[in-house]
Protein backbone atom coordinates (compact mmCIF):
# COMPACT_ATOMS: atom_id res chain seq x y z
CA UNK A 1 0.00 0.00 0.00
CA UNK A 2 0.93 3.67 -0.08
CA UNK A 3 -0.70 7.04 0.48
CA UNK A 4 -3.06 8.05 -2.34
CA UNK A 5 -1.56 11.55 -2.39
CA UNK A 6 2.10 12.62 -2.21
CA UNK A 7 2.08 13.15 1.54
CA UNK A 8 4.30 11.85 4.32
CA UNK A 9 3.47 11.44 7.98
CA UNK A 10 2.39 9.11 10.74
CA UNK A 11 0.26 6.36 9.28
CA UNK A 12 -2.76 6.72 11.57
CA UNK A 13 -2.40 10.23 13.01
CA UNK A 14 -1.57 12.05 9.77
CA UNK A 15 -2.56 9.76 6.90
CA UNK A 16 -5.76 8.48 8.58
CA UNK A 17 -5.06 4.79 7.90
CA UNK A 18 -7.92 2.71 9.39
CA UNK A 19 -5.82 0.46 11.63
CA UNK A 20 -7.64 -2.20 13.64
CA UNK A 21 -6.53 -4.62 16.33
CA UNK A 22 -4.65 -7.49 14.73
CA UNK A 23 -3.29 -5.48 11.77
CA UNK A 24 0.45 -5.73 11.06
CA UNK A 25 2.55 -3.25 9.03
CA UNK A 26 5.74 -4.29 7.24
CA UNK A 27 8.15 -1.57 6.07
CA UNK A 28 11.39 -1.97 4.11
CA UNK A 29 14.54 -0.26 5.37
CA UNK A 30 16.38 0.78 2.20
CA UNK A 31 19.57 1.76 4.05
CA UNK A 32 19.88 -1.63 5.79
CA UNK A 33 18.44 -3.51 2.76
CA UNK A 34 16.06 -5.55 4.92
CA UNK A 35 12.61 -5.35 6.44
CA UNK A 36 12.10 -3.52 9.72
CA UNK A 37 10.55 -5.45 12.60
CA UNK A 38 6.86 -6.14 12.02
CA UNK A 39 4.71 -3.50 13.74
CA UNK A 40 1.43 -4.87 15.09
CA UNK A 41 -1.62 -2.85 16.09
CA UNK A 42 -3.17 -3.95 19.40
CA UNK A 43 -5.30 -2.19 22.00
CA UNK A 44 -5.61 0.93 19.85
CA UNK A 45 -1.94 1.54 19.05
CA UNK A 46 1.06 0.18 17.19
CA UNK A 47 3.53 -1.73 19.38
CA UNK A 48 6.48 0.06 17.77
CA UNK A 49 4.76 3.44 17.56
CA UNK A 50 2.73 4.92 14.71
CA UNK A 51 4.86 4.18 11.60
CA UNK A 52 6.12 7.17 9.62
CA UNK A 53 5.52 6.77 5.89
CA UNK A 54 7.59 8.77 3.39
CA UNK A 55 6.28 10.27 0.16
CA UNK A 56 6.10 7.46 -2.40
CA UNK A 57 6.92 4.75 0.16
CA UNK A 58 5.05 1.51 -0.17
CA UNK A 59 4.45 -0.91 2.68
CA UNK A 60 2.78 -4.24 3.25
CA UNK A 61 -0.29 -4.63 5.46
CA UNK A 62 -1.72 -7.79 6.93
CA UNK A 63 -5.28 -6.72 7.80
CA UNK A 64 -7.30 -8.59 10.40
CA UNK A 65 -10.48 -7.82 8.42
CA UNK A 66 -11.36 -6.27 5.08
CA UNK A 67 -11.49 -2.51 5.05
CA UNK A 68 -11.23 0.63 2.99
CA UNK A 69 -8.73 3.50 3.36
CA UNK A 70 -10.80 6.55 2.41
CA UNK A 71 -9.77 10.14 3.02
CA UNK A 72 -11.46 13.50 2.60
CA UNK A 73 -9.29 16.57 2.31
CA UNK A 74 -9.16 19.91 0.54
CA UNK A 75 -6.32 21.57 -1.33
CA UNK A 76 -5.89 25.32 -1.04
Amino acid sequence: MSSQVPQSGKLVADLKFPAADGDVIYQYDTAAQKYKAANGFEFGEFAGGDPTIAVGEGFFVSKSAAGSWDRTFSVN
